[in-house]
C-alpha cells in the first residue's frame, strides 16, 4: 500500500499519455459530463466564496450498441479527475491542484489468460457497457478536494482515466470471466468531458453586493469595487469625486459645466461742434466680433502678451477664434463660450484690407468668466 496524492496534475499526465497512445479504431460513444450546483441543488455558474460547490460527474454509453471496456471503469474515483483552471486578470492561467489524499494499492499488472493454451498472453478483464449504460457519481463538494479559495473566473472539466475498449470478436470467456487480449484494444485514450466556466465571488466590503459577478436568486447587480462599501449599484453618484459610485459608467461623474455668456454692445460716438448735444451715439450694426482664448497655452499668451497693443495682429494671426458673430441692428451680440479668460475684439474694417489704414479694432478683456455667468462688454468707436 502506498500513499498517493491525487491531484489535478494527474490529468496532465493522462493527457501526455495521449501522445503515446492512439485510437486504433473508432472512438467509442462514451460521453462524460460535469454539472456544478449551488447549495440549493440548482445548476449555477456563480458561487459565493466558501459556499459548497457540488459537482455531478457522469459517464454514459450514448450509442446504440454495447461497448466492451476494460474492467475498472465502473470503479474509477471520478472525483479526483477534475481539472480546475483559474484565469487571472493579467491574462495568465493557474491550474488548481487537488489536495485530497487517499491510500490505494498499486495497480496490478495485466493478468495472463488463465485459459490460454500455448504461449501466455496478457489480457484485460472486460465489462460490457450496454446502450444507455451510465455511471454517475453522487453530488460531492469539490471544496473537499480542491482549494478554490480565491475569487475570479474558473474553468473545469473532467479528464477520465485511460479507457481501453475491445471489439467483440476478440472476447473470450474463461471461468465465468470475459477477457480480451491486451494487444487487441481498438481504443486507448482518456475521455474528456464538457467544459464549464464559472465565477467564485465575494462581498469583502459587506455592502450587500457581490464581486465580480451578481449573486442571489434572483441575482442582484454586481459590485464594481469590493474594497469600498460606499461603492455599489444602489449608491448615489457623487459628481466630481473621480469614483464610479453607482457602478454605472453611463452616470457622469463630472459636474456639467454651463457655458458663460459674453454680451457685446457696439456704439459709435460722433462729435459735431455745431450741434447740440455735440456728442451723439448710435449702435454699430453688422460689426464683426471675435472672442479669442487667453488661456496659458493660447496663441495670444504665447505670441502677444501685450494684447491691447497687438489687436490687429491677433485678429489676423490667432485664428480660429473661440467664438465669432456680428452685431444686430441694435448693436448687440451674445456669444456663448466655455468658462475661461478671453479677449473680445471688434473689427471695423469696411474693405477687409488690413493695409490701407482705414481699419479700426477695439479690444476688451474678459477675465475669469465663470460657468453660467453673463458678462457685458462695450465696444466704443469714436
Amino acid at each position: 500500500m502506498k500513499k498517493r496524492l491525487f491531484n489535478i496534475m494527474f490529468s496532465l499526465v493522462i493527457m501526455a499519455a495521449m501522445n503515446t497512445h492512439h485510437a486504433m479504431g473508432q472512438v467509442p460513444p462514451l460521453s462524460a459530463n460535469v454539472v456544478l450546483m449551488n447549495s440549493n441543488g440548482n445548476p449555477s455558474n456563480n458561487f459565493s466564496l466558501n459556499e459548497p460547490i457540488r459537482a455531478v460527474i457522469s459517464l454514459e454509453n450514448v450509442g446504440i450498441e454495447d461497448i466492451y471496456a476494460a474492467t475498472g471503469i465502473t470503479d474509477e474515483d471520478f472525483r479526483v479527475l477534475l481539472r480546475f483552471t483559474l484565469f487571472h486578470p493579467d491574462g495568465t492561467e493557474e491550474t488548481i491542484p487537488a489536495t485530497y489524499q487517499t491510500e490505494l494499492p498499486d495497480p496490478p499488472p495485466p493478468p495472463l489468460n488463465p485459459c490460454q493454451v500455448g504461449e501466455p498472453v496478457q489480457v484485460d478483464a472486460v465489462d460490457t457497457l450496454p446502450s444507455g449504460w451510465e455511471r454517475t457519481i453522487d453530488p460531492f463538494d469539490v471544496l473537499n478536494f480542491y482549494p478554490l479559495d480565491r475569487t475570479g473566473l474558473y474553468e473545469v472539466m473532467a479528464v477520465l482515466s485511460m479507457i481501453r475498449t475491445y471489439p467483440q470478436a476478440v472476447l473470450q470467456t474463461c471461468e465465468g470471466v470475459t477477457y480480451a487480449p491486451l494487444a487487441s484494444a481498438n481504443f486507448e485514450e482518456p475521455i474528456v468531458s464538457n467544459t464549464i466556466e464559472f465565477h467564485i465571488i465575494d462581498d469583502d466590503d459587506e455592502d450587500g453586493f457581490f464581486y465580480p459577478q451578481p449573486y442571489g436568486d434572483p441575482p442582484d447587480e454586481a459590485d464594481c469595487d469590493d474594497s469600498n462599501a460606499d461603492v455599489h449599484p444602489d449608491a448615489v453618484e457623487i459628481p466630481g469625486n473621480g469614483i464610479d459610485d453607482d457602478c454605472d459608467p453611463e452616470t457622469p461623474d463630472q459636474v456639467a459645466s454651463l457655458p458663460g455668456i459674453i454680451v457685446v454692445e457696439a456704439i459709435r460716438y460722433t462729435f459735431d461742434r455745431n450741434r447740440r448735444p455735440r456728442w451723439t451715439r448710435e449702435p454699430v450694426a453688422g460689426l464683426p466680433v471675435r472672442v479669442y482664448d487667453r488661456s496659458v497655452s493660447s496663441c495670444i499668451e504665447n505670441n502677444f502678451p501685450a494684447a491691447w497693443r497687438n489687436r490687429e495682429a491677433i485678429w489676423w494671426s490667432c485664428n480660429p477664434p473661440q467664438a465669432t458673430g456680428e452685431t444686430d441692428a441694435s448693436g448687440m451680440l451674445s456669444l456663448s463660450v466655455p468658462p475661461g479668460r478671453y479677449l473680445v475684439i471688434g473689427g471695423d474694417n469696411p474693405d477687409e484690407d488690413p493695409r490701407n489704414g482705414n481699419e479700426f479694432y477695439v479690444v476688451r478683456p474678459v477675465n475669469n468668466l465663470q460657468s453660467g455667468q453673463t458678462r457685458r462688454r462695450y465696444l466704443q468707436f469714436y
